[in-house]
């Protein structure tokens, strides 16, 4: 995609919500909602090929699907190439600023140094071990904070195997307390880069104060918290509310549309410039996604396949795959518990797509600064490679070192292939399972006469590329 939001046509209406007029908001929500029904509706798709203008009709829209035909027809698109409609145009520029914004919020620092490394070091690892498509989406938020237990909605698919809703954390006086102050352990900790949401294996409507937690976490973290919901049809107005309270902060919220019954309800209710900000993600098993192959879908796999097969998905582009993005602290202040989390592929290791790395539980904030930074401190979060700690390369990566090459190697899966400057015989020797990087250096110094300061700068390389397994997780 080359177009350029400097382009004229095109207005940056999602970081700047002030310079969209009500003509260029409802134009943008227009063609969002064509495409959305296109998604999730495959009777939809089928039509527009051969009645375009019954299709829309079908579904009430008011999007011109000729002026949309790049939108929905790659063989048209390629001919057209850039002379298009200002409507796509417009929606071209908003998704440019998405993205953008997107990768905005996968590079922000946190403030603590050692935190702000180990961060880094999973998104590179997430680049390399999800592949770049799925690894694009994922923005690695440093907190997320459930305000229930469990969930009401109960998704055969859901990627992180969501139990029944158990439990809820209502906004008392003393829970306000103790939320206030945890988010200002959370903030002195991470900074003004911070960033989150408040739900997890939940969904955040079946909390009725959830909004009130929200504004203390806007008020305290610094931005108001991303929704995704499976409930928006629950309490309309209720939402309608929550919207504008979430959009005044500049993000998307996301609304899970698990029938093609509940879309219609939803676009018969909110007008498409009330859902410009909020993505519609159609799990609807006539839309065009694919679910997760984690969570519960691994014990519905019979009903996973079928659905696949259904949308023409071939099995080679499906991977085990993974729902979670945090890379940072899961905190569950209805148990008190915390944890270290990454995402990573689904397996029978860590089957809900993230890994559990450290989890501990605390009484009180206080406790919990104290669990976070010793978690975070230098000898539990080295900033060089740790030398004296067992390291492992990635099981997923294999070496190899290629015809005329003769100081690098290369490491590589089905997603990705890096080169690594340095002596292919340290490669060809790295041992399997964990090793000791400075017993390794000395045994290729005393074997193969390799120097142990180019071996560790080479382990050095390796380490902030995430292709070294540094730590070994506690629970499983």
């Amino acid at each position: 995609m080359t177009l350029s939001i400097a382009d004229p046509v095109i207005k940056p209406i999602y970081m700047d919500r002030s310079s969209g007029d009500p003509e260029y908001l409802r134009d943008v929500g227009i063609t969002k909602r064509f495409l959305e029904v296109w998604t999730g509706d495959d009777e939809f798709r089928k039509l527009l090929e051969t009645d375009p203008d019954g299709a829309v009709a079908r579904w009430g829209l008011e999007a011109n699907p000729h002026e949309l035909r790049p939108m929905w027809d790659q063989e048209f698109a390629a001919k057209v190439g850039r002379d298009v409609h200002p409507s796509v145009s417009r929606y071209r520029g908003f998704i440019i600023e998405k993205l953008k914004c997107r990768v905005d919020m996968r590079n922000r620092t946190p403030r603590n140094p050692a935190f702000k490394n180990w961060r880094q070091r999973q998104v590179n690892r997430c680049a390399g071990e999800l592949g770049f498509r799925v690894a694009a989406g994922v923005v690695h938020p440093t907190i997320s904070l459930e305000l229930s237990r469990g969930c009401s909605v109960g998704c055969w698919f859901c990627g992180i195997s969501a139990p029944k809703l158990d439990d809820i954390w209502y906004y008392t006086p003393e829970n306000q307390k103790f939320w206030c102050e945890t988010l200002e352990v959370l903030s002195d900790f991470l900074g003004p880069e911070a960033h989150g949401f408040c739900y997890w294996a939940t969904d955040p409507l079946d909390n009725p104060d959830y909004e009130k937690f929200c504004v203390d976490y806007n008020r305290i973290i610094g931005h108001f918290p991303q929704t995704t919901t499976a409930q928006p049809m629950k309490d309309p107005d209720r939402v309608r509310r929550l919207l504008e309270l979430s959009h005044s902060d500049g993000h998307c919220d996301r609304f899970s549309i698990l029938t093609k019954g509940l879309l219609k309800k939803v676009m018969a209710e909110f007008t498409p410039e009330e859902l410009v900000y909020v993505e519609l993600i159609c799990q609807n098993q006539e839309s065009t996604l694919v679910k997760a192959r984690a969570g519960n879908a691994l014990n519905h796999l019979d009903r996973f396949d079928k659905e696949r097969v259904r949308k023409g998905v071939a099995e080679e582009f499906v991977n085990s795959g993974t729902i979670a993005c945090v890379s940072g602290f899961l905190l569950q202040p209805i148990d008190k518990m915390v944890r270290l989390v990454s995402p990573c592929h689904a397996d029978e290791r860590w089957p809900k797509g993230y890994r559990i790395l450290k989890e501990a539980r605390f009484e009180t904030p206080a406790e919990l600064e104290s669990l976070i930074q010793e978690w975070c401190s230098p000898e539990a979060m080295p900033l060089n490679v740790p030398n004296r700690r067992p390291l492992s390369l990635r099981r997923d990566l294999k070496v190899s070192v290629r015809e005329g090459q003769d100081f690098a190697f290369h490491l590589a899966n089905e997603m990705l292939d890096l080169e690594f400057l340095g002596p292919p015989v340290l490669a060809q020797n790295l041992p399997q399972g964990f090793f000791i990087p400075d017993d390794f250096a000395l045994k290729l110094e005393r074997e193969h006469q390799i120097p142990l300061e180019e071996t560790l700068l080479v382990m050095e390389r390796m380490y902030r590329y995430g292709v070294l397994e540094e730590e070994i997780p506690v629970i499983g």
